[in-house]
């Protein structure tokens, strides 16, 4: 089990080597478990709170348990339950047809399986709130971005902005950034690549960009942006995740040399 850093939900890149799946679930790999984290993260459809909420514990919750022991339509819909309760108010019965329904890949999804589903969904419910640590409302990246725009622009320009950093932030959640870094410097991140695609500048009032107003580390937010623009797509994000384990590899086997997470 990986072992968290000072926060205990953000993780090393190290950490990631030592996932529960890789370890129980072989041939499975590092790549092919961002992968499949990526699939199923697009797979889940609700309000933007419920989604943002169901992600953030589905990665929290496969960092501590394997996908073959827990196996992802059961726990989904089990975190789809949780985040209901903190967010939309999902009813229940839904939310258990919706998953029993993916899982079963077509047919009639009968009584006596919505039964059974509604069990295997109670009976997971206290291990998957244990294992999140029984917070039930992580802090979201997008909470962060009126935030960091604010001061820097007028109204219109701001608005922009944090449409396309919100946007951003959605993206952010489909891959491991989200146990390596903290809520605010995704959004922070979200915020230079939503800058850059719009081509709004945002400046102190001394004239200088707002990343150095901030103090903000340049490199850390090129790191976080090169990784959500990859996760737009598949492919482009697994080549990203194998760029990633190659530097992982490579500064293990020269560990004085400290390698800058997702650069190109």
């Amino acid at each position: 089990m990986p072992s968290p850093t000072q926060d205990q939900w953000l993780y090393t890149d190290r950490d990631l080597l030592h996932l529960p799946s890789l370890t129980t679930d072989p041939p499975h790999d590092l790549i092919s478990e961002a992968l499949w984290r990526w699939n199923q993260c697009h797979y889940i459809s609700a309000s933007p709170a419920t989604i943002q909420t169901a992600k953030i514990l589905f990665h929290r919750f496969y960092m501590h348990e394997p996908k073959s022991r827990y196996p992802y339509h059961e726990i989904a819909a089990t975190l789809f339950h949780i985040s209901g309760k903190v967010n939309d108010h999902i009813a229940f019965d839904k939310v258990v047809t919706v998953f029993g329904r993916a899982a079963k890949k077509g047919g009639e999804f009968t009584q006596r399986e919505f039964e059974v589903w509604k069990e295997r969904v109670y009976g997971h419910e206290g291990r998957v709130v244990a294992t999140v640590g029984f917070e039930l409302g992580p802090v979201l990246p997008v909470a962060f971005v009126r935030g960091v725009v604010r001061g820097f622009c007028d109204l219109e320009t701001a608005s922009e902005i944090i449409n396309h950093a919100c946007r951003y932030c959605g993206d952010a959640l489909n891959t491991f950034l989200v146990v390596l870094y903290p809520a605010e410097q995704i959004a922070q991140a979200a915020v230079y690549l939503a800058c850059l695609s719009t081509g709004r500048k945002l400046r102190g009032a001394d004239g200088r960009e707002w990343w150095e107003v901030l103090g903000l580390d340049l490199d850390v937010l090129h790191c976080i942006g090169d990784t959500i623009l990859d996760s737009k797509f598949f492919e482009t994000y697994q080549q990203c995740v194998v760029r990633h384990l190659r530097r992982i590899k490579a500064s293990m086997a020269h560990p004085q040399v400290t390698a800058v997470r997702n650069s190109k």
